[in-house]
């Protein structure tokens, strides 16, 4: 603990090593950290410390840096300040994922600087090696490859890489073997709500192949400028008819049913239906909605022919009814997965050559000693019905029976029920732990530790509820 009396974190400790030799450290850092928000990406002094010690180290445990000397560190320091700026400039011009919200793997950076830190020293990377790098980034995030124990992982994943390509493709060997499916499938997209770890993928293919806006027919490239011309999320079909019909929450909101178009389009949408008559009278504006009396889709259809199907959005009228929406949906995602495992085959042509089965870890059995800090059946069942509960959200299930580590670097003291360690959604919000019948010193403990604590599964739902589905 410091003077205050506030548990620190391994980073911090280590941190705090670090500056007893080198007292700017923590504004050096945060000068490096401030510059990547002015361009939109959010990253804290923990996450830049393990792409530092990557570096250095090629470790994912901060105690590696304990006794690192200061011009190591420093010149470790400006090497992966440099490394990182590669990397994101890769991801912002080649996938379009340019902020910190659709930026859904950034515990894979630590692995890809250590990979450019062992690289041939002034050789530049081609664009096939690029191409796996960020064909990787992107499977990692979307099966969620680090939002479980992190640490390790990363551990793991920097053990593979040696700066060749060869390193890559053991990294990439590792997708529908150990973790992960290489194909995306259509039930990829089944989820919902922007925390659905899809969401950033429907961003990604937006802003990289072709997707146009309704209203004007224009492509929604990345680094578009003037006002209005930030992307939103829009509902294809209104959440108020969709309420209106008795669909469920999940379906209202579900990923299949979002798009995204620049603010001025959203905004001239509204709450206009794909096929029905909607009032098209903007009371505020004194003008007109896009669309008529046959619903906004028809106005597209004729206005921009290609605008549409560049959204993918299925071309059978049919669908575009809203007592036919469940059907939408399907078709819908199918198509968004034939596009993603499209662009992924460009980013490296054996995806489509690689299988798909794969079983889901959440579904694996547990024996009864891995149960050991489970109260009761019930207790289990009911930690279970939770984890399938933020599935079915489209958010992460949680880690099981997490072993929290002391401020001693032991673990195995102090075992969460349920935990998000990474933040809840994975490294956008705060840590997060659910402790049923647990005694209050261990409440203390976790909460010390930084997490924001739940004892019930109830209020647990309430928060998400609130703080990620929106609703």
């Amino acid at each position: 603990m410091n003077s205050a009396g506030t548990r620190l974190s391994q980073g911090d400790l280590a941190l705090a090593k670090i500056a007893a030799k080198w007292p700017a450290v923590r504004e050096e850092m945060t000068k490096i950290v401030e510059k990547w928000k002015e361009h939109h990406f959010s990253f804290t002094l923990d996450w830049l410390l393990r792409c530092v010690n990557a570096v250095i180290h090629g470790e994912s445990v901060f105690t590696h840096l304990h006794e690192t000397p200061r011009d190591v560190f420093e010149n470790g320091l400006r090497r992966t300040e440099k490394h990182v700026d590669k990397i994101l400039n890769q991801i912002s011009s080649k996938l379009g994922l340019d902020h910190t919200r659709v930026l859904f793997a950034k515990y894979a950076i630590p692995v890809l600087v250590r990979h450019i830190e062992l690289h041939k020293q002034g050789k530049m990377h081609g664009a096939v090696e690029w191409n796996l790098m960020l064909y990787w980034f992107l499977q990692a995030g979307i099966h969620g490859r680090f939002s479980g124990t992190t640490e390790s992982k990363i551990r793991h994943d920097l053990r593979l890489v040696d700066g060749t390509k060869n390193g890559l493709e053991k990294l990439i060997a590792e997708i529908g073997t150990t973790w992960g499916r290489p194909q995306i499938l259509p039930s990829d997209f089944d989820s919902w709500s922007i925390g659905a770890r899809t969401y950033p993928v429907l961003y990604w293919l937006t802003r990289m192949e072709g997707a146009k806006d309704f209203c004007y027919g224009n492509e929604l490239k990345a680094n578009m400028i003037g006002s209005g011309s930030e992307l939103q999320v829009h509902h294809i079909f209104p959440k108020a008819k969709l309420y209106k019909k008795k669909y469920a929450r999940a379906q209202v909101n579900a990923l299949g049913n979002f798009c995204f178009l620049t603010a001025e389009c959203n905004q001239k949408i509204g709450a206009a239906a794909p096929s029905m008559a909607s009032e098209f009278v903007d009371e505020r504006k004194n003008s007109k909605h896009i669309g008529s009396g046959d619903g906004y889709f028809h106005w597209v259809k004729e206005k921009y022919p290609e605008a549409l199907e560049s959204q993918w959005i299925p071309m059978d009228e049919k669908l575009w009814k809203i007592e036919n929406y469940p059907d939408f949906l399907d078709a819908r995602r199918q198509l968004l997965a034939d596009a993603t495992n499209k662009y992924l085959s460009k980013l490296n042509p054996k995806h489509a050559t690689m299988g798909s089965v794969y079983e889901s870890p959440i579904k694996e059995e547990r024996s009864e000693e891995s149960h050991s800090h489970i109260a009761s059946v019930d207790e289990g069942n009911e930690l279970k019905n939770l984890q399938e509960w933020m599935s079915s959200n489209g958010l992460s299930p949680g880690n099981f029976a997490y072993e929290m580590e002391s401020s001693s670097g032991e673990s195995n003291q102090i075992i969460i029920d349920l935990s998000w360690p990474e933040g809840l959604p994975a490294g956008q919000g705060e840590p997060v732990a659910l402790l049923l019948n647990e005694s209050a010193e261990t409440y203390q403990a976790v909460s010390q530790s930084g997490y924001k604590c739940f004892i019930d599964t109830q209020s647990f739902k309430e928060y998400v509820n609130a703080k990620m589905l929106g609703e």
